[in-house]
């Protein structure tokens, strides 16, 4: 799906009565994604399933096209994720759209995140990230640039590494990500990919 056609669907769906809405993005991220993501958002690291409460609904409907259209890869030895992308396959962009948009308006999720504590290089590692995330990880939806703070500490690590490896980033329908890329690809080594998560996962946005 285009940009614009998303963008047309968004607005149909910013139409209907908010109780409406609501309640439809309840029901379908219930049924859909609840189960691996939590009841709240909140994400389960058992399942490797990231924390989606209160990010952005742009990015995140973005990314399940992406994920669908295999502009983003998942890692073959996650089978939780292949699933995902099976199960995506089912749902329509209408009701995708709707689950985003009530993602979106949860709050921040709290998270219980073993990630080791920052050492004295972590925040210099996090400098070359303020542009487009924000000095708090607080993300720049103008810029296509996600919130990272309250995310899971592995979750962003592996995301790191699907950057690098090129699983992410290497599509030319992805020019957020291809721009990410670089920037991964600048991180030197796996100490520092731990040092700058590290950093993040103290962040307040």
């Amino acid at each position: 799906m285009s940009l614009r056609s998303f963008a047309a669907l968004a607005l149909s769906i910013a139409l209907l009565p908010s109780g409406v809405a609501h309640a439809n993005g309840v029901a379908l991220f219930a049924e859909n994604c609840a189960g691996c993501h939590g009841e709240a958002g909140e994400g389960n690291a058992d399942l490797r399933a990231p924390a989606l409460a209160a990010l952005d609904g742009d990015y995140l409907a973005r990314q399940v096209e992406h994920f669908r259209s295999g502009v983003r890869q998942v890692d073959p030895e996650n089978e939780m994720a292949a699933a995902m992308v099976t199960l995506l396959a089912d749902v329509s962009e209408a009701d995708v759209a709707e689950i985003a948009r009530y993602l979106a308006g949860l709050s921040l999720p709290v998270l219980a995140d073993d990630t080791d504590p920052p050492g004295f290089r972590s925040r210099g590692l996090y400098s070359g990230c303020i542009s487009c995330h924000g000095a708090r990880a607080q993300g720049t939806p103008a810029l296509n640039a996600p919130r990272l703070a309250r995310q899971y500490g592995w979750y962003l690590a592996e995301q790191l590494d699907a950057f690098r490896s090129g699983r992410r980033g290497v599509h030319p329908a992805d020019e957020p990500g291809r721009q990410m890329k670089a920037m991964a690809d600048a991180i030197v080594s796996e100490a520092d990919i731990a040092a700058l998560v590290s950093y993040i996962v103290t962040l307040e946005p």
